[in-house]
């Protein structure tokens, strides 16, 4: 870690010896699996509008689910307390969102830390959620995918 690499080289070398290690998986999950992490961008976990402004520049082109497949994401916490806080972060950032955001569902397992206003997105549309500027409710097209 102390070397002068990019940071993204040094996070592949932990990926791959947290793999090695029998620390980490890897598996595909839908959208409707996954929470944003609390700590994501510092705290500030996800803006939803930022969501929807990135979403639509990927509809706008065809939503391609090959080109996520190198997100990153944790599992909820076991301990009851530390899972608590990161479904009440998540509570308040659906209902701060004022609707742009998929309600919680109880389904979720994972905590995102990379492609999370992608996942949110595809979240939302799949659960009918309209966008800002009265956008939508969308639905992906043929070629797209949010499985």
């Amino acid at each position: 870690m102390a070397s002068e690499d990019p940071v993204l080289v040094k996070v592949e070398r932990l990926q791959e010896q947290l793999l090695q290690c029998g620390l980490a998986y890897k598996m595909m999950v839908k959208p409707s699996e996954i929470l944003t992490h609390p700590d994501n961008r510092g705290g500030q976990m996800l803006s939803a509008v930022d969501c929807w402004n990135k979403g639509m520049k990927m509809w706008a082109v065809g939503v391609r689910k090959e080109l996520l497949t190198g997100s990153v994401a944790f599992e909820l916490a076991i301990k009851t307390d530390q899972r608590e806080k990161q479904l009440n972060a998540n509570q308040r950032l659906v209902e701060g969102s004022g609707g742009l955001l998929a309600a919680m569902t109880g389904q979720e397992r994972f905590l995102s830390v990379s492609s999370s206003h992608s996942t949110a997105w595809l979240k939302a549309v799949g659960s009918g959620c309209g966008g800002p500027n009265d956008i939508g409710p969308l639905q992906l097209r043929q070629g797209d995918s949010n499985k």
